[in-house]
């Protein structure tokens, strides 16, 4: 499967199928139609529909931050090569912040999609249109 389909579908989206139907043959006006949900657009919206989390980590970035998980899933990644402080933080200099923005956040092939994907496998949470249970 296409990885950044699965991504999207485990965010609890449609990774809708369009297909073109006219309403009024004589005129040519028609819509376009998910075959999976039924959802109904115009054009523009079939345009934006196929994302590419790979190519544009910003789209996982906002996703982490609409389901309010950012910090928990930063952290995480975090937390598997950095010591915790006397909070339960994380210890990390600037240095490798800077790091880790080169790896994922500036990667074009994939790394930060496949992390979330990962951390999204491993957590348990409900947003405000998905249950997110641990694979098992």
């Amino acid at each position: 499967m296409n990885k950044n389909r699965e991504f999207h579908e485990l965010l609890g989206y449609c990774w809708h199928e369009w297909t073109w139907s006219f309403d009024d043959l004589d005129t040519g006006v028609g819509s376009w139609k998910c075959k999976k949900c039924g959802e109904i657009v115009g054009i523009q919206k079939v345009m934006e529909s196929s994302l590419d989390y790979a190519a544009d980590p910003r789209l996982v970035l906002r996703e982490m931050i609409r389901i309010n998980k950012w910090y928990e899933f930063w952290a995480w990644d975090f937390d598997k090569d950095y010591p915790p402080d006397d909070f339960g933080g994380v210890i990390m200099c600037g240095e490798q912040f800077l790091s880790r923005i080169e790896d994922y956040i500036l990667d074009t092939t994939g790394k930060l999609r496949d992390l979330a994907d990962n951390w999204l496998k491993a957590m348990e949470f409900e947003t405000e249109n998905k249950k997110f249970r641990k694979a098992t």
